[in-house]
């Protein structure tokens, strides 16, 4: 038993040996972090946003390793804005690069705040460190990269998804208001959601609407609409003008037939967390 133990031993020590050895020659490099990017949001609030960063990572040396204890802190001209961590051990490939997630919580109100200053994407430094692995022998390892973050993408992305899915503009119901030989008044009744549970305002819907594919008007929202962040939803109007002779005649005719069918085509104006966002919105149906 004894000489199997010593053995063992020996073994494992002659492997350490060479580790050792390999790390300590000239020709071993560190393996190095690459470069940061490819983000993706996984969820979105009024005080954090946690996204998904792809790392990307170089090893030169012909042993795999692998990647523990990494921790890192995100900035934007010297202000911490969020943070990065990993809780597991993740595997680098021998000779070779590759990537892998990291998840990372950034500060909304911070984030927010500079992509209201115009700025479509956020230059930030990723800094931190972690510990290479290379069996029992391990390697301290630094990190400092340059990261493009696409921000107000991002948040397009997201709205323009959930306008999509009628899971921020629902409409309920559309009607004739205010009959007339020369002009008529149509209202869409619609309900505004807060699918991410941020601060949202709609601040307008300039657009057009066409009854029977001729242009009859044109349309808006009375007045802004605000959702806090623990606001699940409210109910708004738009309201279009059909003020020309075609339009009137159209109206007339749906009359008799009890509705009109009609389509809008706009844009919906949002503030969200502080970002203006624009969005494509067209809607078609019949009014009563």
């Amino acid at each position: 038993m004894k000489i199997y133990l010593l053995i063992t031993l020996g073994a494992l020590a002659v492997v350490l040996s060479g580790i050792s050895a390999l790390i300590c020659t000239p020709g071993f490099i560190t393996p190095e972090i690459t470069g940061a990017g490819g983000t993706e949001i996984i969820s979105i609030e009024n005080d954090s946003t946690i996204i998904d960063l792809t790392v990307y990572y170089e090893n030169k040396n012909p042993l795999s390793a692998t990647l523990s204890s990494l921790s890192t802190e995100i900035y934007h001209d010297k202000k911490l804005i969020g943070t990065a961590r990993s809780s597991s051990e993740i595997k680098l490939q021998a000779a070779g690069s590759g990537s892998f997630l990291l998840r990372t919580t950034l500060e909304t109100p911070l984030v927010a705040g500079l992509i209201a200053e115009n700025k479509d994407s956020l230059t930030l430094q990723l800094k931190g460190s972690a510990v290479a692995g290379f069996g029992a022998v391990k390697v301290p390892l630094y990190i400092s990269k340059e990261l493009i973050l696409p921000f107000r993408k991002h948040l397009d992305s997201l709205y323009s998804r959930a306008l999509s899915q009628e899971k921020l503009i629902t409409v309920k119901s559309a009607s004739l208001k205010s009959i007339g030989l020369t002009e008529s008044e149509l209202e869409i009744n619609f309900e505004l959601s807060n699918p991410y549970g941020l601060d949202i305002t709609l601040i307008d819907y300039p657009s057009k609407v066409y009854i029977n594919n001729s242009y009859s008007g044109d349309g808006h929202l009375p007045g802004e609409m605000l959702l806090k962040g623990k606001s699940k939803g409210a109910a708004g109007v738009f309201v279009f003008r059909l003020n020309n002779l075609s339009a009137t005649v159209n109206v007339l005719k749906g009359l008799f037939g009890g509705s009109i069918e009609y389509e809008t085509k706009g844009t919906l104006r949002l503030i969200v967390t502080g970002t203006n966002i624009e969005l494509p919105f067209s809607h078609k149906s019949r009014a009563y």
